[in-house]
C-alpha cells in the first residue's frame, strides 16, 4: 500500500476550491496550493486565498517545488496547457485537460454533444448586443449564456425584452468596443422537467461501479445520493457513455458532472458539461468519500479506483452573505463542527476563518454546511442541525431550499425515475 504521508499534493487552483485543500491534509504529507495571482498590480486578497490553513502551505509558485511534487490536482478549469506541459514532464496530473473545451466553448459543446447522439435543448447563437436585444424581443423566456468569459457575465433568465433590458444596458457598457463581437448562446427554457446529473470523476472514459449523483436548487442547495453505478438513472449512464470516447481522446482524468433536465417523456436534455469540481456538491465530496489518496493518485496515473462512500444520502445547504461580495467576510462555528463547514476563497487568520471577495467577481455564495445520513431526511436534519451554529454577519443559511430539492425529487418519482 502506498504511504500518502510521505508524498506531497500541489493544488492549482483559481480560489473557489480552498475546501479541497484543506480536506487533502488529511491523506498527505504536504499540501501545497497555488493559485495565479501574477498582474500588473498584484492584490493581497488574491495572494492571501489559501493561506493560514493547518496543513496547507501556500506557495506563490509551484515552479521551485517541482521536483519535490508527487501529485498535481487541478480542480477548476483554464489550466489545460500547463496540465499537458507538467504531464510531458512525466508528473502525476489530475484534470480535465483539453475536455475542459466541452465547458468553456458552449457553441462548439453543443455541436459535439448533438453529434454524439446526445439531447440539447433548443438554441439560438446570436453575436453582439444588438442582435440580442432582437432576439429577446422576439424569443420570451431565454436563458442567455457567454463562452469562457465568467467574469464578464453570468448566465442569466431572459422572461422577457422589458424586463430584462437594464442588464443589457448594463452589458452594453461593460463589453465597450466588443459590445457587438460578442457572441451569446440563447436556449429556450425546457419546462416541466427536474434538473439532475452525475457527480462524480472518470479516468480516460471510465466510470466507477458505485458513485454520487444529485439534485441542485441553483446556488442555493443540493442533494446527494450515493449508490451503484447501474442503479444511477439511465438517461445519466448514456450521456457517460456516449462522451467516454471524448474523454478517453482527450486523456480526461478528473472530476466531471453532468447536467441534464429530464423531462415527462424521459428524454434528458443535457445543460451543461461542468469539466471541473462542481460547486455544489463538491462540498460534500470531502465528507461522503473517505478514499480520496487512492483515487487521485491511481487515477492520475490512468486506473480507476472505487469509492468508500460513507452514507447512502447526503445534504448540503449554501452560505450566503451580500456583505461578502465586496468585503472579508469572518465566519465562525464550534471546532468540533470543522468537518460539517466548507468555506470559498478560504484564508485564516490567528485561527480565525474568512472568505475574501476577490475583483473581477462578486459572489455571495460564501460556502455550505454538509450532512450526512442513512436517510434523505437524515441528511437534511444533520445540515440543520450545523446550519444554526454557525456565526457572522449577514450570513444566512437556505435551508428552506432544501425542501424545494426534496420536491424536485418528488417530481422526479412522478416522471417513473429514480435518483
Amino acid at each position: 500500500m502506498t504511504d500518502y504521508k510521505k508524498l506531497s499534493i500541489c493544488i492549482v487552483d483559481n480560489g473557489l476550491f480552498t475546501h479541497m485543500a484543506e480536506a487533502m491534509t488529511e491523506y498527505f504529507g504536504v499540501v501545497y496550493y497555488y493559485v495565479p495571482w501574477e498582474f500588473t498590480f498584484p492584490r493581497m486578497s488574491r495572494m492571501l486565498l489559501g493561506d493560514g490553513i493547518p496543513g496547507v502551505s501556500r506557495i506563490d509558485s509551484f515552479w521551485p517545488y517541482l521536483g519535490e511534487i508527487d501529485l498535481f490536482v487541478f480542480p477548476d478549469v483554464n489550466f489545460a496547457p500547463l496540465q499537458l506541459h507538467l504531464r510531458s514532464l512525466d508528473k502525476r496530473i489530475w484534470g480535465s485537460g483539453g475536455g475542459e473545451q466541452l465547458e468553456l466553448d458552449r457553441a462548439a459543446s453543443k455541436r459535439h454533444l448533438k453529434s454524439l447522439g446526445i439531447d440539447i435543448g433548443p438554441y439560438t447563437v446570436v453575436t453582439g448586443i444588438t442582435a440580442l436585444r432582437k432576439h429577446l424581443g422576439k424569443h420570451p423566456d431565454q436563458y442567455v449564456k457567454i463562452s469562457r468569459y465568467r467574469g464578464d457575465m453570468e448566465s442569466f433568465h431572459a422572461v422577457s425584452l422589458p424586463l430584462i433590458e437594464p442588464l443589457l444596458d448594463e452589458l452594453e457598457y461593460r463589453f465597450g468596443a466588443r459590445k457587438e463581437t460578442v457572441e451569446f448562446i440563447c436556449e429556450d427554457a425546457i419546462s416541466d422537467a427536474v434538473e439532475i446529473g452525475f457527480d462524480g470523476w472518470t479516468i480516460d472514459g471510465q466510470f466507477t461501479e458505485n458513485c454520487t449523483r444529485g439534485v441542485e436548487v441553483k446556488d442555493l442547495a443540493f442533494i446527494m445520493r450515493s449508490g451503484s453505478y447501474a442503479d444511477m438513472p439511465k438517461q445519466l449512464r448514456d450521456i457517460n457513455t456516449k462522451l467516454a470516447p471524448t474523454f478517453e481522446r482527450f486523456g480526461y482524468r478528473g472530476f466531471f458532472s453532468s447536467e441534464a433536465r429530464i423531462t415527462r417523456d424521459g428524454k434528458a436534455y443535457v445543460i451543461d458539461p461542468c469539466c471541473r469540481l462542481p460547486s455544489p456538491p463538491s462540498q460534500l465530496y470531502w465528507s461522503m468519500i473517505k478514499n480520496w489518496a487512492d483515487i487521485l493518485w491511481e487515477g492520475a496515473d490512468g486506473a480507476i479506483v472505487e469509492p468508500d462512500l460513507a452514507a447512502p444520502w447526503g445534504a448540503l445547504a449554501i452560505l450566503t452573505s451580500d456583505h461578502a461580495t465586496k468585503n472579508w467576510q469572518p465566519i465562525a462555528f464550534p471546532k468540533e463542527l470543522r468537518d460539517s463547514i466548507r468555506i470559498t476563497n478560504l484564508s485564516m487568520l490567528d485561527g480565525r476563518y474568512y472568505f475574501v471577495p476577490q475583483d473581477g467577481y462578486e459572489m455571495a455564495e460564501i460556502g455550505a454546511v454538509v450532512g450526512l445520513g442513512d436517510t434523505m431526511e437524515d441528511a437534511i436534519k444533520a445540515v440543520g442541525e450545523v446550519a444554526d451554529k454557525v456565526e457572522g454577519y449577514a450570513i444566512h443559511t437556505n435551508l428552506s431550499a432544501l425542501d424545494e430539492a426534496q420536491s424536485e425529487l418528488d417530481k422526479l418519482k412522478e416522471f417513473g425515475i429514480e435518483l
